[in-house]
């Protein structure tokens, strides 16, 4: 008895192991245009809030804050 008791402890931390090993992927959903393609080329996005409003940035790899609809738009002419 002792010594099946000790199996089903021992496969359940098993399983619960191995169950922690399979990581699901998360699907990222972007906002708008402009976010996607600031974090896909490396940037990452963030809201800003000002007088005018708030506004995209993306602060690009080399630390350069861009205007995110403005940077989308000079990279993905219509």
């Amino acid at each position: 008895m002792l010594k099946s008791m000790r199996f089903a402890a021992l496969a359940v931390a098993g399983a619960a192991a191995l169950s922690a090993c399979a990581q699901q992927e998360e699907e990222v959903v972007y906002t708008s245009p402009e976010e996607a393609y600031c974090v896909q080329t490396g940037g990452s996005y963030v809201l800003r809030s000002g007088k005018a409003g708030t506004i995209g940035v993306c602060i690009l790899p080399d630390g350069t804050e861009r205007d995110a609809l403005a940077y989308y738009r000079e990279n993905n002419p219509a």
